[in-house]
């Protein structure tokens, strides 16, 4: 498929424009909470989420992933009410049951030439079945989450950014 090299300018010049907009709060924060890269490698069957804490709306976690990763993301499990243990990698296991009881659908990711991002809710369940990702979590002040307001992504690209 031919794209033109115009479109894929302005394709990408959209895309770094949204990703700056999503990361500005985060990033202009002088007493921003960035947590230092935690790397996470493939556990398949094991569903993890940095927290399943409802009180707290003003955080993201980034993912680099590696080539070659496969990943299912759960659809909506940032706004359940999950339970989840603590795991020996120091995230949150959430059992599939929990996942299924509230209704929250996998999506299947391949990024298979790596270098792949994803900016995430901070709650929001993933299983890794191949591959590694490099995770870094920023937190903004909450004065600028009231302030916002979040807008609904694609479908498609749920998820990833």
């Amino acid at each position: 498929m031919y794209v033109a090299p115009k479109t894929k300018e302005l394709y990408h010049s959209n895309l770094a424009q949204r990703i700056r907009s999503i990361l500005r709060p985060y990033l202009n924060n002088p007493n921003q909470q960035a947590c230092r890269p935690l790397p996470f490698s493939s556990d398949p069957g094991h569903i993890f989420a940095f927290s399943v804490d409802p009180n707290r709306e003003d955080r993201i976690v980034i993912h680099m992933w590696s080539a070659g990763s496969h990943v299912v993301f759960y659809d909506t499990s940032h706004k359940k009410p999950l339970c989840g243990v603590l795991a020996a990698n120091g995230l949150l296991e959430i059992p599939l049951a929990s996942l299924r009881k509230n209704d929250c659908k996998p999506i299947e990711v391949r990024m298979d030439k790596g270098g792949s991002s994803a900016i995430l809710h901070y709650r929001y369940a993933f299983q890794i079945k191949t591959g590694f990702t490099n995770a870094y979590g920023l937190e903004a002040p909450m004065s600028w989450y009231w302030r916002t307001e979040f807008i609904t992504i694609p479908r498609a690209s749920r998820g990833l950014y």
